[in-house]
Formats: structure tokens, C-alpha cells, sequence
């Protein structure tokens, strides 16, 4: 995913609105740099990933028992579907929030074309100082993010689980 990630980052990088007009550009692009250039930041990435995926998985159910408990079981599968927009939505969107830092940092490595590959935590020093050192600064457009996870991340999150439930019936789903 990281060269689509690096893709987005570019249509979105108004320096780039003259030079790049569609994905096929910037990809022609970045290849005459070789293949190192689709996956600048894949470290933020990985880490990104990595960390807000167990974090998920491991509060996923307990998150979604309590909400459960919270309601009778009058429909059951009405509340099942529920509980899982609620968990999938508040951690999903709740993590994101967490980790919005390295997609700033991951955004700004990901924005420069053809230039030396920089350190992770030195690109975090730069935009810290940018941002004056402010985590309220650092943040900046988080209330964006949130908003999007928590939509993206319910959706998700109730779809794979009513398909997970619609494919293994017998399961029991308490």
C-alpha cells in the first residue's frame, strides 16, 4: 500500500499540482528514481501499521462486550451489528487520533521527490520545530481524520464482521 499512500501524498502536495495530474504521472515518475522512491516512508508506515493493528485487535472485543452490555439483547443481531459499528468506529477513529503524528511525519517524508531518503525521528524533529513545538500545532487536522476513521473504521468494521458472522452461522457471537 505504501506506493498508493506515496501517490495520494503527491496529488495532495500543491508544490506537485503543475507536475503531476494523475497516478499514471507520478508513477512514470518516481520510477526514473528507482524503486526505493515508491516506498519512501515505509518505516513510518510499518510502524504506523503495526502499532494501531494490535492496538485494534486486542481491544476490538473487549470494546464490543461492554457495548453490548450496555443494551438489552431484544434484537440480537440488531445490536451485534451495533456494537460492532460502535467498537470498530470509536477505536478505530480513537487510534488514529493517537497516531496522527507519524502520518504527519509520514506525509512530509512522502511529499519530496528525488531527494535524500531522511531519518524518521530527524523529519519529527523538523516538523516538531515547524510547528513550534506545539503538540496542539502538530495535530493540526486531526478533527479531519477523526471524522474520516470514524466512519471508515464502523463501515468496516460491521461489514467484516457481518460477513464473518454470515459465513461461520454456528458461531456463537457473545
Amino acid at each position: 500500500l505504501c506506493p498508493l499512500e506515496r501517490v495520494q501524498v503527491l496529488l495532495q502536495t500543491s508544490a506537485y499540482h503543475d507536475r503531476f495530474k494523475n497516478t499514471g504521472q507520478i508513477l512514470r515518475a518516481l520510477r526514473v528514481h528507482g524503486y526505493r522512491e515508491y516506498y519512501r516512508g515505509l518505516s513510518v508506515v510499518l510502524a504506523r501499521n503495526s502499532l494501531s493493528n494490535a492496538l485494534f485487535f486486542t481491544l476490538k472485543e473487549p470494546f464490543k462486550k461492554t457495548v453490548v452490555e450496555i443494551r438489552p439483547l431484544r434484537n440480537r443481531m440488531f445490536i451485534q451489528l451495533v456494537a460492532d459499528f460502535v467498537s470498530g468506529a470509536v477505536l478505530g477513529a480513537s487510534i488514529s487520533t493517537v497516531f496522527f503524528p507519524l502520518n504527519v511525519v509520514k506525509n512530509h517524508m512522502q511529499s519530496k521527490v528525488g531527494v535524500t531518503f531522511e531519518n524518521p525521528f530527524y523529519v519529527f524533529h523538523l516538523v516538531w520545530r515547524k510547528r513550534q513545538k506545539s503538540l496542539r500545532m502538530l495535530y493540526l487536522g486531526v478533527h479531519l481524520n477523526f471524522t474520516r476513521s470514524l466512519l471508515a473504521w464502523g463501515i468496516t468494521n460491521s461489514v467484516y464482521e457481518l460477513l464473518r458472522r454470515s459465513f461461520k452461522p454456528c458461531e456463537d457471537d457473545t
